[in-house]
């Protein structure tokens, strides 16, 4: 404020307005609508209260729209039907990095998590019919609230009493979602995801080898008694123990580079 009221030019407030617009805090601080209209959160609500621990993917794609002033019927289709959109196979086709071109097309997919988030009771899940039945439902009132205006969630029942909406419609929008299920997708080529994993027990060995170095007190100190107080047992080991596996057993945080999303059966893409 105090930048804006000392410039004096006659195109202050037009500076001002670019300034603020060029800003990446802009697309959080209107993504944070879009989001409140599609019922996110980090977690499913109810007693359970589980944890969507890739949902926060969604959250940044809504800031990087905005922030990209992405075109709003592409904002629109991604989020209702990338995968139908742009279905794609993750090969290199023999190139050493991944596509550029399928980069940002499997990016588009993460989208389609706007149908993996919201509150939803995970007592669900113990009946697996209801919880597809649970699933369509809320993806068709999520599409109605969003992107029609519309409470639609009354004709899951009986025909809407104030808007022309049957009651057989709203399955016929259900029947949408149908040949759907929720998956995780690599975001990367199986290249990048097996160098990731594979790179993991290498660091656990550097962070052993680091905390040997700080045992001894830096290069040119030997090693005293008390510093081996935990044995014969290898710091290399401890350490990928202590990170959930032993040195061969270590595979890596996979979850980088994945993300849950719902994809229409035959859409090509890996799990």
């Amino acid at each position: 404020m105090e930048r804006f009221l000392n410039d004096t030019p006659p195109d202050a407030y037009e500076k001002l307005i670019d300034r603020l617009l060029a800003s990446l805090r802009y697309g959080a601080r209107w993504g944070r609508y879009w989001v409140d209209l599609v019922r996110y959160a980090d977690t499913s609500g109810f007693e359970t209260d589980h944890f969507f621990v890739n949902v926060w993917r969604y959250r940044d794609y809504v800031i990087r729209a905005f922030n990209t002033d992405k075109p709003y019927d592409v904002f629109v289709k991604e989020q209702i039907a990338a995968d139908e959109s742009w279905p794609q196979n993750i090969d290199l086709e023999g190139a050493s990095k991944f596509p550029a071109e399928k980069a940002e097309n499997q990016n588009r997919r993460i989208a389609t998590g706007l149908f993996t988030t919201g509150s939803f009771p995970i007592e669900y899940s113990y009946h697996g019919d209801q919880y597809r039945a649970e699933g369509q439902s809320d993806a068709v009132d999520t599409l109605g609230a969003a992107f029609l205006g519309l409470t639609v969630g009354c004709a899951r029942r009986h025909d809407h009493k104030f808007d022309p909406i049957p009651h057989r419609d709203y399955y016929r929008l259900a029947a949408i979602f149908e040949g759907s299920m929720e998956k995780e997708i690599q975001l990367g080529s199986l290249f990048d995801v097996q160098t990731s994993t594979r790179s993991f027990p290498l660091l656990a060995q550097a962070e052993g080898l680091k905390q040997m170095v700080r045992r001894s007190g830096g290069r040119g100190r030997r090693a005293q008694p008390e510093d081996s107080a935990e044995g014969d047992a290898s710091p290399v080991k401890a350490d990928a123990q202590r990170q959930g596996g032993g040195v061969d057993g270590v595979r890596g945080r996979e979850d980088d580079r994945t993300e849950r999303v719902p994809c229409a059966d035959g859409a090509g893409l890996y799990g």
